[in-house]
């Protein structure tokens, strides 16, 4: 297996809502080259596929178990931005965007596991806003271009114990 993640930080100061920010831009790409090796004599006990979301635009395997290992030729570009509480450098929102690109068809699959695009993955999109120190909401969509359409869409909410808080 081979694999090279490379990034880049860039920074800027902003400022909206009258609040003064930090903001970063924080692009991406890894490649991952991983040799065909026909595994189809081997069972399958305990393998499953991964769900797709953004940490899977940076791994290793798109397997979970130790009985499949994925073949790829690959590129992940990605960006992302953040924007940071100029004071206390506290993270108040982020957003990014990434796509796999495949140079050669994936070859591995579990046995009733849907092909995969052949040009690349869905690109992925999420975003997350800190409303306060306690609130929290995020989005996330997945769209294919291959079908044109949406594969997934979430938004998400939460809330962690104000800081300092003591439960006995």
């Amino acid at each position: 297996i081979f694999s090279v993640d490379a990034g880049a930080t860039f920074e800027r100061s902003t400022s909206f809502a009258n609040q003064s920010f930090i903001q970063t831009l924080e692009p991406r790409l890894f490649y991952l080259n991983v040799p065909y090796k026909n595994q189809d004599a081997i069972p399958v006990f305990d393998t499953q596929a991964l769900t797709f979301m953004w940490p899977s635009l940076f791994r290793e395997n798109r397997f979970g178990g130790a009985d499949r290992q994925m073949d790829a030729n690959q590129l992940t570009t990605a960006v992302t931005t953040r924007f940071l509480n100029a004071e206390n450098g506290k993270e108040r929102m982020n957003f990014s965007l990434g796509r796999i690109t495949y140079f050669d068809d994936p070859k591995v699959y579990l046995p009733n596991e849907p092909f995969l695009p052949t040009d690349g993955s869905a690109w992925v999109a999420e975003g997350n806003i800190r409303l306060s120190d306690e609130w929290q909401i995020g989005v996330t969509q997945h769209w294919n271009p291959a079908s044109k359409q949406t594969e997934l869409s979430s938004i998400r909410g939460y809330w962690s114990l104000p800081s300092g808080l003591k439960i006995n």
